[in-house]
Formats: structure tokens, C-alpha cells, sequence
């Protein structure tokens, strides 16, 4: 089954609800201007900003599960973060044969370029 990179990023927020220093964000760059030194080439473009002034932001190329979102946040801080089980509202399993379907847009970006106009930071809460 395909999984929406919306409920994926809506699964990370809750696992990193209880992490103070771990904000997941979303913004649609079809409807904000991107800031620099983020860029928008196709969507959802997920990004992780580790902590600390002078670090860039890194693009992920990887696997948009909650794993592979997970370790590549993991492996590119030098913190220790902290994911729990997710809520109850997130554990919900799809019909067998039911696919949930991509909307196109990078709204549904579990860590997207996330500064500037438009930013939707849910912090620990649902995107």
C-alpha cells in the first residue's frame, strides 16, 4: 500500500511529541515564497535542520517511513532524540486493498522547508 507522506509526517510529530528540541513542520511552497537555503524541486521536499546556529539544512532522499525518517534524523544530529509510540489516532490500519494516496502538494511534509511565511509548525502536535 502507498502511505501518504501526510500521515507519515503526522506519525513523526506524535512520536516526537515528547522531545522539546524536536519541531516537525510543514509549509506549501505553492503558496509561500521558499526562504533560502531551502528549495522546492518537487513535493513533498523534506528537510532536517539539526540544532545550532551555523548548521545547514539537509535534504532527505531516503525511504518516507517513520524508520527511515527516524534514523535519518538520528544519524545526522549529534543529540540523542527521543521518539515514543505514537497517539492512538495514528495507529489506525487501512482496509485491506486501500491505498491512501499522495495530494500532490508538500503540505503533507513531515519535515519540510520549514521557515519564513506560511510556516505550520505543529510542534508536538497533529500537522
Amino acid at each position: 500500500a502507498v502511505v501518504s507522506t501526510q500521515s507519515t509526517g503526522n506519525e513523526l510529530a506524535s512520536r516526537a511529541r515528547e522531545d522539546p528540541n524536536v519541531v516537525i513542520a510543514k509549509m506549501d511552497a505553492t503558496s509561500n515564497s521558499v526562504p533560502r537555503p531551502f528549495e522546492s524541486r518537487g513535493f513533498p521536499t523534506i528537510y532536517f535542520v539539526p540544532k545550532g546556529n551555523s548548521v545547514r539544512p539537509i535534504k532527505f532522499e531516503g525511504s518516507r517511513t517513520i524508520e527511515g525518517l527516524t534514523e535519518f534524523m538520528q544519524s545526522n544530529t549529534k543529540e540523542e532524540l527521543v521518539f515514543v509510540e505514537p497517539e492512538e489516532k495514528y495507529l489506525k490500519k487501512k482496509e485491506e486493498g486501500e491505498e491512501e494516496q499522495d495530494t500532490g502538494t508538500c503540505s503533507g511534509a513531515p519535515v519540510d522547508a520549514g521557515a519564513g511565511d506560511g510556516q505550520c509548525s505543529a510542534g508536538k502536535q497533529e500537522l
